[in-house]
């Protein structure tokens, strides 16, 4: 697929979603000057490396989430995060996954799924990332807070891409988080390396198909929303006859590894 950035909801760009674009992914703050062995003669400052990692425009997009958590009594005012530290951060990113649930903008499926990343991938990154500023002065791959983010949006809008960046990032190092989403969003990234150029077309469900089960003597047919992943859930449903694909993942994009749906349009792009 061209890239996962198109797999995030961003702009109005025919309705399509894409994630905000990233910024200042492998560049320094300042320029550096290299010794031997790739010595780092002038290195960051302890300031450089923390902007580098948490950019300032990311943080004020968090401060306007928190604003919203405030107004809404999920925390205190003088709860409010410093925003100072990494562990700041992680704290604050778990609190939007609940303020994100609670709200019911977030699944309860996706929200145990996304507790793993928050509190174990995620550190583990910054660390990483903050090692290769200390070493080389330079970033070795995606964070977070690499995302242009709009702060023009609703509240509700500036979260999800928020949660979707944190979530994107990890993909981005951690393929074994590949998977089917069908709910909010419809798209599956099975292979998010995958470069060969797919297409587009229109079905009216995500992931939907018929299943064929045995009912007495004979077989019966019933439509159901969401096959699951790879269509398990039908394909085990199915003991009459094999069950009938009909959505964006397992028909039109079956035998593609990456696909998007968009439900206002119908558009189904593989990749």
């Amino acid at each position: 697929m061209e890239e996962i950035f198109s797999w995030f909801p961003e702009v109005d760009k025919t309705k399509i979603p894409s994630l905000p674009l990233l910024k200042n992914i492998g560049t320094t703050t300042r320029k550096e000057e290299q010794g031997g062995a790739g010595e780092v003669v002038n290195p960051l400052t302890d300031e450089e490396i923390f902007n580098a990692i948490w950019h300032p425009d990311y943080v004020q997009a968090l401060k306007m989430i928190e604003n919203q958590m405030v107004q809404d009594g999920v925390m205190k005012d003088t709860e409010r995060s410093t925003f100072s530290r990494d562990e700041d951060f992680y704290v604050f990113l778990q609190t939007t996954l609940e303020y994100a649930r609670a709200k019911g903008w977030l699944e309860e499926e996706d929200y145990q799924r996304y507790q793993k990343v928050w509190a174990e991938d995620l550190p583990q990154m910054v660390k990483q990332e903050r090692e290769a500023l200390k070493k080389s002065g330079r970033r070795s791959g995606v964070l977070p807070a690499d995302q242009r983010l709009s702060l023009e949006k609703p509240t509700a809008s500036l979260l999800k891409d928020v949660v979707d960046g944190v979530l994107y990032s990890v993909l981005l190092v951690r393929p074994a988080y590949a998977s089917w989403v069908r709910s909010p969003d419809c798209y599956k990234d099975d292979d998010p390396d995958y470069n060969i150029p797919g297409f587009n077309a229109r079905i009216f469900c995500c992931n939907c198909g018929i299943v064929i089960f045995v009912c007495g003597e004979t077989c019966c047919e019933e439509f159901v929303e969401d096959c699951g992943e790879q269509g398990n859930e039908c394909e085990q449903r199915s003991d009459c006859a094999p069950y009938i694909p009909l959505g964006c993942l397992n028909l039109i994009c079956g035998s593609w590894p990456n696909a998007i749906w968009d439900p206002d349009t119908g558009t189904c792009g593989c990749g």
